[in-house]
């Protein structure tokens, strides 16, 4: 009985905190974007996320005090108001729906010489659009990818001189384990190195060069990538990891599904994934740090 109370209160916590807390972030002061930078911003979203991936950009934006170019990618139905208001809180920032992802896509491949894999790959696994879509649309000379289950509490200094400088290898979170479709071992890099150990895609950084179509194309031909569609996409980075290098950001960016602001040794977080519905910890613990931090401008 105790157990049936306890969770009938935290579905009830969740609820409430869904209604009353989400929606605070349209109180939250617009954020003015550039249409050029030294790094694009992505976030891929939908309906029933949109106020969640704004939490995510202007926790980003407002902690780091950049104007970086933004550009939103539908990851699912939404509507035109929805659509408005993306665009409203951000200033310059655009919005690539679906059938105009799909015709750049569709054209970058056929003019790269790619074969059908990456088309196949990006319609049978959502999230891979996260790789293939930004790699057709940067505009900058480095990208900057953040998932919307994402909250930065303080400037992320140290992602920001990755992107100013003259660094070409990936920048992923660490994750607490390896979450990848295909075996570590399964597929090796030119040197005979197997996938890269904890590589987590919630927050990515990468030069522009280093995200080429025919390669993608390529590894999209590898045996069980798409075993567990949702984190193809993921296993991709990984791969690509093992060519061209990689970096861990520090301990203040963490992944995790459980409560805690600091690191191990109590430093204050920078950054907290929080994956997986239903994010408990991120309607709980992340937004109201978030605002208590005044970290979106939040009144």
């Amino acid at each position: 009985m105790l157990n049936f109370a306890r969770r009938n209160y935290n579905r009830a916590l969740h609820a409430w905190l869904l209604c009353n807390r989400l929606p605070l972030v349209l109180k939250t002061p617009v954020w003015p974007v550039s249409d050029s930078g030294p790094c694009e911003v992505f976030l891929l979203t939908y309906e029933r996320d949109v106020l969640a991936a704004l939490w995510a950009a202007k926790s980003f934006y407002a902690t780091s005090g950049v104007d970086w170019p933004l550009t939103w990618m539908q990851g699912g139905p939404i509507c035109s108001e929805s659509i408005a208001l993306l665009k409203d809180h951000f200033p310059g920032s655009r919005f690539v729906a679906s059938d105009e992802a799909d015709s750049i896509v569709k054209r970058s491949c056929k003019n790269t010489g790619c074969t059908n894999a990456v088309i196949e790959t990006r319609t049978k696994a959502l999230l891979f659009r996260k790789l293939v879509d930004v790699t057709a649309l940067c505009r900058s000379p480095k990208l900057l990818s953040i998932d919307s289950d994402v909250l930065f509490f303080y400037s992320a200094d140290e992602l920001i001189s990755c992107a100013l400088s003259d660094s070409i290898s990936y920048q992923f979170m660490r994750d607490v384990r390896s979450v990848y479709s295909v075996p570590l071992d399964q597929v090796r890099g030119p040197c005979g190195h197997v996938l890269p150990e904890c590589v987590n895609a919630g927050v990515v950084l990468a030069a522009a060069d280093l995200m080429r179509l025919p390669e993608i194309d390529r590894l999209c031909r590898t045996k069980d990538l798409l075993a567990t569609p949702f984190i193809a996409e993921q296993t991709m980075y990984a791969m690509l990891a093992t060519k061209h290098g990689h970096q861990l950001f520090p301990d203040t960016y963490v992944v995790s599904q459980q409560r805690g602001l600091t690191t191990t040794d109590g430093k204050p977080l920078v950054c907290k994934h929080y994956p997986a519905p239903p994010r408990y910890w991120f309607y709980r613990e992340g937004l109201r740090e978030v605002i208590r931090l005044r970290a979106c401008g939040s009144q």
